[in-house]
């Protein structure tokens, strides 16, 4: 027995000292030595008993079910059984905040995870490249009198055609499942489009420069594979997580003109403008222009992917006529150079 205080501190330090997972809540009375003043009735004039309640506050629905049980109960031993009480908990109807929250986490999910199918896209060209070299298929054109310009030019036709159907089969999808960040309206579709129309127009030549380095289709499917998921999904990933944590925000920011240097995390980025513009409209906060060219590397449009995708394309095309002229002057000069022939002894 003792004041309201003192039970109260009482109770809490004997929870404390026999945890228990029975134990689903306490309950002490104070001794009835206090004098209570009840607003609006004024001082009583007998003693009360004070009661303090514990429960687990870490489970949401823990003091409604221990309400429930206990009024139960009470109601039960009043009508000698005939009555029983049941209680139910809802939650609150989320705020505008909290609906905009939990939206614009799932649009940059799955903006992310965009990346992931496209890294298999992208390094899908390659295949044939490599297997059209591995086989003589490669030569016997360039023996026939193709030219190297030509021969690259058609394969980038028929490539692009190829990526055109995928594009546009996710732009189908997008519209179809009504994402608002992506298509919601006539200046994030046109967005959506040109970022996933520059990736491919850097992907293309990218594959094309790579082929030059591999000896096996598959090989190069995986390594591929791997180089556009990392750089993309990882890249992001990244990103993200030094942007998100302060002492790490200066050097994050100096990574940014090395990790535009990759066309799968200009796609990642692209996609997360996109998405990331959309929860800040949910919120009222307003952005800065979508194709705003003040800021290439740092700003949060779509202008520096897209520069940068573009650019990069140019480079690898220049990149692979360059290597299939090495390689046409290395075959030369090793036919030029004269075999010694073996004699027996």
């Amino acid at each position: 027995a003792a004041s309201f205080p003192a039970s109260a501190g009482k109770l809490s330090e004997y929870l404390h000292q026999h945890p228990s997972f029975d134990t689903v809540a306490g309950l002490s009375l104070s001794d009835a030595d206090l004098q209570a003043n009840v607003p609006h009735v004024g001082p009583l004039t007998f003693p009360i008993h004070v009661a303090t309640l514990s429960f687990n506050a870490t489970s949401t629905h823990s003091l409604a079910a221990l309400a429930s049980s206990f009024f139960s109960s009470e109601i039960s031993r009043a009508s000698n059984g005939s009555a029983s009480l049941s209680m139910s908990t809802h939650d609150l109807p989320q705020t505008k905040r909290e609906t905009a929250q939990v939206d614009a986490f799932v649009s940059v999910f799955a903006s992310i995870m965009i990346l992931i199918p496209f890294a298999f896209v992208g390094a899908s060209f390659v295949t044939p490249l490599v297997a059209e070299r591995e086989s003589g298929s490669k030569q016997l054109q360039f023996v026939a009198g193709v030219n190297s310009a030509v021969y690259w030019l058609a394969n980038w036709l028929w490539d692009s055609a190829m990526y055109a159907l995928v594009l546009l089969c996710t732009m189908a999808v997008f519209l179809m499942m009504h994402r608002e960040e992506f298509t919601g309206s006539a200046e994030n579709t046109l967005g959506t489009f040109l970022v996933l129309a520059g990736f491919g127009l850097a992907a293309l030549p990218l594959s094309s420069a790579a082929s030059f380095m591999f000896h096996s289709p598959s090989t190069a499917l995986i390594v591929m594979i791997a180089l556009h998921f990392l750089s993309g999904f990882g890249l992001i990933i990244t990103n993200f997580i030094l942007m998100s944590i302060d002492s790490t925000q200066a050097a994050n920011d100096s990574l940014q003109a090395v990790y535009m240097l990759f066309p799968a995390y200009n796609l990642g980025k692209g996609f997360f403008v996109l998405s990331t513009r959309s929860a800040f409209a949910t919120l009222g906060v307003s952005s800065a222009d979508l194709f705003d060219f003040s800021d290439l590397i740092r700003g949060n449009s779509l202008a520096g992917p897209l520069v940068f995708l573009v650019a990069e394309a140019a480079v690898f095309v220049v990149l692979t006529l360059l290597l299939q002229q090495a390689e046409a002057l290395n075959a030369s000069f090793g036919h030029c150079v004269p075999r010694r022939s073996r004699t027996k002894p």
